[in-house]
């Protein structure tokens, strides 16, 4: 059966009272108690895993699918790129990972989330950590968490991602050595969900084999997704 997860409200849940900012409502940095979706959220559901061998330094580079940081496109590579949604660090990683999930009232109280599994975790590129390179284990688009007992909340299941587009550069022809992999995009997003069944296919990643429209190398790089405009202006996240 394939799923949908859905936004239920906005961005966050502070014990004890919840608040909603809309889109486009300026922003009252006074108020400690409100929680503000900066984020649309397209990044989070609709950009998969995915790394790239590419030409560095050149106006439109040619980028091509690796399998690893050893696949052959990578190895013949002078610049790789990733993209990536950040694994829990609870699962045995041990760099650029999300250490915790939790929500803390006005005395301080903690209450701590559960990851529950990852989202769309099926997709079809997942890569192992590197932590001499920097380089983040990758697998699925983001997780959900289990976070209970919050007054006000009408879920306790969440929506977590910390989504990073990251780049090294190193020797043509060679394996990547002590290079290390930086971000050059970084966000994070929080999502209250309830899952849906239903036909829905989820996101793919796509390389210069992709044909541009407009001619270039470049230009058919991307994410592309089955999803009507009523789906996507309610959903954060499609799964498979």
């Amino acid at each position: 059966m394939k799923k949908i997860l859905t936004i239920l409200v906005a961005f966050s849940f502070i014990l004890g009272s919840a608040s909603v900012v809309d889109a486009a409502v300026r922003a009252n940095l006074s108020n400690p108690e409100q929680g503000i979706n900066i984020s649309e959220g397209d990044t989070f559901g609709h950009q998969p895993p995915a790394l790239f061998g590419f030409e560095g330094w050149v106006p439109d580079p040619y980028f091509t699918f690796c399998k690893s940081l050893k696949d052959k496109p990578c190895l013949e590579a002078k610049s790789m790129m990733l993209w990536s949604h950040l694994s829990p660090c609870s699962l045995g990683v041990s760099t650029n990972c999300i250490d915790s999930f939790y929500a803390e009232d006005e005395s301080g109280k903690r209450i701590q989330g559960e990851f529950v599994r990852y989202a769309n975790e099926d997709s079809k590129w997942s890569f192992d950590e590197s932590a001499s390179n920097n380089f983040p284990k990758t697998k699925g688009m983001g997780g959900v968490w289990r976070l209970s007992g919050l007054a006000g909340a009408t879920t306790d299941l969440y929506y977590v991602s910390t989504y990073a587009n990251m780049q090294a550069e190193k020797t043509v022809g060679a394996e990547i050595s002590r290079e290390q992999f930086s971000e050059s995009d970084f966000e994070s997003g929080i999502s209250p969900i309830k899952e849906i069944s239903g036909p829905y296919t989820s996101s793919v990643a796509s390389d210069s084999s992709n044909k541009s429209s407009d001619g270039s190398k470049s230009g058919g790089v991307g994410a592309s997704y089955a999803l009507d405009i009523s789906e996507r202006d309610n959903c954060v996240m499609l799964e498979t």
